[in-house]
């Protein structure tokens, strides 16, 4: 209560030459009134002599950053004068040679654009010129595609002739997205088509909201290969998890060493925004850059897999490319990996799922004895109503074997209604009974 009394006591009046009554005098609802005045006017007087600086350096904190010296920490890359306006650019050049663990960056150019059109489910990209593709990454503030996220870091990659070029845009001053922003719409205006991973879902719908929101046009964009759904077609079978690390892992033989998890990117740009200071952001720029050149790795390995059966490759795996080739229509190739599959000594699931696979084609291929010995092999290896409904179908009304259809209508439920089991049966009765009329009527005429 002393301390408080003293500093009241250094406070201006309340007014030229008033003096105020001591505080003991006062009641309470005085004193209550007292203090507050007090408070009001060292607010004041603090709001005016530091106001303008305080507001000042606070905007030079939080908005538009300069990057100042700490200790040996550095921002990569440099500032750039575009025709766009300046945008801070990180850029290298991969020779040819260059390896993402045990593949060549450059057999990206290797793949056909029909067997990347299969692979996509797309035909978009057929007939396309993919030495023109064009393969993108952000790093974000936050995993929403909300207006409150940034792309802080858009990472694009080209080739040029058989070297890759790797370009990633900055952003080291909130509100001078723009000038990037147009620069990513040149490249896309350059290329024949996008390669991602789990771009459709977040990268473009987060960058066309950029776009949006500050007021450039939006780009069209041309044919867009999102590698992760590729990657869970083919090996969700196998793997708990198809993220960008686990495909470098699975299919490059490609282990990240001392790598920026993607959980703390976004708080280490908030502190270079902050504070200016670049602490970790070259692992966060090599965090990406290693993005994109799996990309474009994964992508040479993915078709190079697809083209030919690798015989060394899982039987799960080669049921996966079965699977999105029987999708795209590729007939041949669906069942080439399907016998793969069967062959590989996968488990009983595994081979059944071929089986089932390898009937379904040879039935839209026209092919009922190579149905029928399918759907025996997925009989062999997992009885069940499902398969002895195709063979009623099969039987019925493709090879018109009545008996064996009646057969195996029989064990079609509960696969089948009860009520469309009965009326399955009584129709091959019924046409069994008149087969065997005519078959009796003949043996007749013949013998006389």
């Amino acid at each position: 209560m002393s301390k408080l009394r003293s500093k009241l006591a250094q406070l201006p009046s309340a007014g030229p030459g008033s003096k105020a009554p001591p505080i003991e005098t006062l009641s309470k609802s005085g004193r209550v009134r007292r203090l507050q005045r007090a408070i009001d006017r060292l607010s004041t007087r603090t709001r005016s002599t530091t106001g303008a600086d305080a507001l000042a350096g606070l905007l030079s904190a939080t908005v538009t950053p300069r990057v100042r010296e700490h200790g040996t920490a550095t921002l990569p890359g440099a500032v750039e004068d575009t025709p766009h306006g300046m945008v801070h650019r990180v850029a290298h050049l991969l020779e040819p040679h260059h390896c993402h663990g045990r593949v060549a960056v450059a057999s990206a150019l290797e793949a056909e654009p029909e067997l990347v059109g299969e692979l996509a489910l797309d035909p978009a990209f057929d007939g396309l010129d993919l030495s023109r593709m064009l393969l993108i990454d952000t790093e974000t503030t936050g995993l929403s595609i909300a207006s409150g996220t940034l792309p802080f870091l858009i990472g694009t990659a080209w080739f040029e002739d058989e070297s890759l070029n790797v370009e990633q845009l900055m952003l080291t001053e909130l509100g001078n997205e723009a000038p990037m922003l147009r620069v990513l719409a040149d490249r896309l205006a350059w290329a024949s088509c996008v390669v991602s991973y789990n771009g459709k879902s977040f990268d473009w719908p987060l960058l066309r909201a950029r776009y949006v929101m500050n007021r450039v046009e939006t780009p069209p964009l041309p044919p867009h290969l999102d590698l992760l759904h590729c990657a869970r077609r083919v090996f969700k079978r196998r793997l708990d998890s198809v993220r960008l690390v686990d495909m470098e892992r699975e299919l490059l033989a490609f282990e990240r060493e001392h790598d920026v998890s993607g959980a703390e990117i976004p708080g280490i740009y908030l502190t270079f925004i902050r504070s200016g200071d670049p602490g970790r952001l070259d692992g966060v720029v090599e965090h990406n850059g290693h993005d994109l050149i799996a990309l474009a790795a994964i992508l040479g390995e993915l078709t190079r897999r697809f083209r030919d059966v690798q015989r060394a490759d899982d039987p799960l795996d080669h049921l996966g490319y079965a699977r999105v080739a029987e999708r795209a229509g590729d007939r041949e190739r669906a069942l080439r990996f399907s016998l793969a599959a069967l062959e590989g000594g996968g488990d009983e699931r595994c081979t059944y799922d071929a089986c089932m696979l390898r009937a379904r084609v040879a039935r839209r291929a026209g092919n009922p004895a190579m149905e029928e010995e399918a759907l025996h092999g997925a009989l062999r290896v997992k009885p069940g109503p499902a398969v002895h409904l195709e063979l009623s179908k099969l039987y019925e009304h493709r090879l018109k074997c009545l008996p064996r259809a009646l057969r195996h209508a029989l064990e079609t439920v509960p696969v089948e209604t009860i009520e469309g089991n009965e009326r399955r049966i009584r129709r091959l009765q019924k046409r069994l009974a008149r087969a065997n009329r005519r078959h009796t009527l003949a043996t007749r005429r013949d013998s006389r």
